[in-house]
C-alpha cells in the first residue's frame, strides 16, 4: 500500500480520544478475545498465559495493571521462545499502529532493548515493517528513524533508563504499522533479550499522516494514566 494513499484529511480517530478524557482498557468477550473499539484497543500485557521464559514482576515503579512481564530468560535469537498470543478482534478495517510500553530493566542502551512481534494475518504498509513474520521491535527515540547509524549511537547514549512506549523495527527502521482486516488475528510476541520489560500493548487506527511516526504526548498519557481493569 502506498503511503500517500494513508493521506486523508480525517484525525486518526483514535487520537481524537484523549480530548474525551480518560482511556480504558480493551476488555475481552466471552470467547476470551481482546476487542478493538472506536479504533482503539489497549491491553495489558500479563492479563494473558504466559511462555516460557517470561515472568510477572512489580520491582520496577511505574507499571499499570497487576503488574509486568520481564523475559528472563537468556537472550536468543530464535524467533519463537516462549511466544505469547493474544487473541485480538478488529471491528473496522484499516491502518493500526502498534505501540508497546516497555523498559529495559536495569539495562541501559544495547541490552535488555528489544522483543519480536507478529501478526500473521497483518497486510504490509509500505515504508513500515512486515509483521506477517517475526520482526525484532527495539527500545529507541522517536527521532532513531531519522538518525544515521552513528547519530542513532549518539542519541541512544544519552537515553534515560525510564519507561518508553517507542519501539521501531530492525529492517525497517520505522514504527509499526499494519493493515488488519475486520475480523479476528493474533498479536504474538516472543522473548529476545534477557531482562526486557512489556507493561502494556496499544494498537489504534490512523487514517493520515497527522503525526509522523510517535503519537502526541498528551495521547500516550491517557494509554497510561487510564485506569487498569482486568481484561479477562
Amino acid at each position: 500500500m502506498n503511503r500517500n494513499s494513508l493521506k486523508l484529511s480525517l484525525l486518526p480517530i483514535a487520537l481524537l480520544l484523549f480530548f474525551a478524557g480518560s482511556i480504558s482498557c480493551s476488555v475481552s468477550n466471552d470467547s476470551g478475545r481482546f476487542l478493538e473499539s472506536d479504533g482503539l484497543l489497549v491491553l495489558e500485557a500479563e492479563d494473558i498465559g504466559l511462555g516460557d521464559g517470561w515472568a510477572v514482576k512489580t520491582a520496577v515503579p511505574g507499571f499499570t495493571g497487576k503488574g509486568y512481564l520481564e523475559w528472563v530468560a537468556e537472550d536468543t535469537r530464535e524467533h519463537h521462545q516462549g511466544t505469547i498470543s493474544y487473541p485480538i478482534t478488529i471491528s473496522e478495517s484499516g491502518i493500526y499502529q502498534i505501540n508497546v510500553r516497555c523498559h529495559q530493566g536495569g539495562a541501559i542502551w544495547d541490552a535488555a532493548n528489544d522483543m519480536f512481534i507478529q501478526i500473521e494475518t497483518a497486510g504490509v504498509v509500505d515504508g513500515y515493517p512486515d509483521i506477517s513474520k517475526p520482526e525484532k521491535a527495539y527500545v529507541g527515540s522517536e527521532f532513531d528513524y531519522k538518525l544515521d547509524k552513528e547519530q542513532r549511537m549518539a542519541a541512544r547514549m544519552g537515553l534515560t533508563n525510564t519507561w518508553r512506549w517507542w519501539i521501531w523495527g530492525e529492517e525497517v527502521r520505522s514504527a509499526f504499522r499494519v493493515s488488519l482486516d475486520k475480523g479476528n488475528h493474533s498479536l504474538k510476541i516472543s522473548g529476545r533479550s534477557k531482562g526486557f520489560i512489556i507493561d502494556r500493548i496499544a494498537l489504534f487506527r490512523v487514517e493520515d499522516d497527522s503525526f509522523e511516526q510517535q503519537p502526541p504526548s498528551d495521547f500516550l498519557g491517557k494509554l497510561v494514566s487510564s485506569d487498569p481493569i482486568s481484561l479477562r
